[in-house]
């Protein structure tokens, strides 16, 4: 009886302990994942559609203060702030900037990310992603405006820290009609 019992509270402590950390993994872009990598870049580099802006937009603000990435083993994509792309386009900029930027790639924003347990906080309250960065799009407008073809308003940001963070604030999108173009308003380096 002693046996069963003891045997019974290792495997409630095994599923206890599975149940623990519940944090999501990133994704590893793999070619097995896209049939056609030139099909995903033509899709991405869309220009009638928003994605080729941020596509562009985020590979241009991954460049800037390269000592943001400087270590990073993944990647966070944050699109809690942008209506204006379906989740099949979301999916497919994730797994196009993965493959560019040769890293592992997961969808979360940074609340998320600290409970996880991704973002450290020391005692002075200062936060840090210590692993990677974390990539946002804040957007103006609906999907059902970006795809009538209405100027829009975004701001894409990489976190890093606290103090570490840099964004192209206030961008402008406009359509003519053929295709999306973008003017950045300003740059912004914490």
């Amino acid at each position: 009886m002693k046996k069963y019992s003891f045997l019974a509270m290792v495997l409630a402590a095994a599923v206890m302990f599975a149940g623990c950390g519940n944090a999501v993994e990133p994704n590893k872009p793999q070619d097995s994942q896209v049939e056609n990598q030139a099909e995903l870049s033509a899709s991405v580099n869309n220009w009638n559609k928003p994605i080729g802006i941020y596509a562009n937009a985020l590979n241009f603000l991954y460049q800037q203060d390269e000592g943001l990435n400087d270590g990073i083993e993944m990647v966070a994509f944050d699109f809690s702030g942008c209506q204006n792309l379906t989740d099949e386009d979301k999916a497919a900029l994730m797994l196009y900037l993965a493959n560019e930027w040769g890293l592992p790639y997961m969808e979360s924003n940074l609340a998320q990310l600290k409970e996880d347990g991704y973002i450290k906080v020391d005692e002075n309250g200062f936060t840090s992603f210590e692993k990677g960065i974390l990539v946002s799009i804040d957007a103006s407008g609906t999907l059902q405006e970006a795809e009538n073809g209405e100027d829009f308003v975004f701001t894409v940001e990489k976190y890093r820290t606290s103090l570490g963070a840099y964004w192209l604030a206030d961008c402008k999108a406009t359509f003519d009609g053929k295709e999306w173009a973008y003017h950045i308003g300003s740059h912004a380096i914490s």
